[in-house]
């Protein structure tokens, strides 16, 4: 359930930071028809060309991937489906809330931490793992 949470969390910060990085190219990377023309072609390998031992198609198919992925029909789609898919991140909290042991990821925390334990009631726990709703929002009382 975390991991669903955090992937829906966070997957629209991923394709940002993707896109910020591979720059405009997504979109407009020539096709491999233009590539293969023999007079354009030595312009596109001529531009795209960054290091030696990186080759231009290989190069020219990770753009593609990254387009098919987060840029086009089914990139849209997914970029709604990874919101959405589990209900929403509303929905998503509260079924982590539910089931996740807050008492035990803290007690392992403080042991990590190198804190002596200290033996969280089952009540308390409870109350604290439960989600309080306050303006739409989810907030949570720490026990730390």
């Amino acid at each position: 359930m975390r991991r669903k949470y955090f992937y829906a969390a966070n997957f629209h910060q991923t394709v940002r930071h993707l896109h910020d990085l591979s720059g405009g190219l997504v979109l407009t990377l020539p096709m491999e028809a233009d590539l293969r023309h023999p007079e354009a072609g030595k312009y596109i390998r001529k531009y795209l060309h960054t290091k030696p031992d990186v080759d231009v198609e290989d190069r020219m198919r990770v753009y593609n991937l990254i387009r098919d992925l987060t840029a086009d029909a089914y990139g849209g789609w997914q970029f709604v489906v990874a919101l959405q898919a589990g209900g929403g991140l509303s929905a998503q909290r509260i079924m982590m809330n539910r089931t996740y042991d807050l008492a035990r990821a803290k007690q392992r925390a403080m042991a990590a931490a190198g804190v002596k334990s200290r033996t969280v009631p089952k009540q308390q726990a409870a109350e604290v793992g439960s989600a309080r709703l306050i303006g739409g929002r989810s907030f949570r009382r720490s026990l730390i």
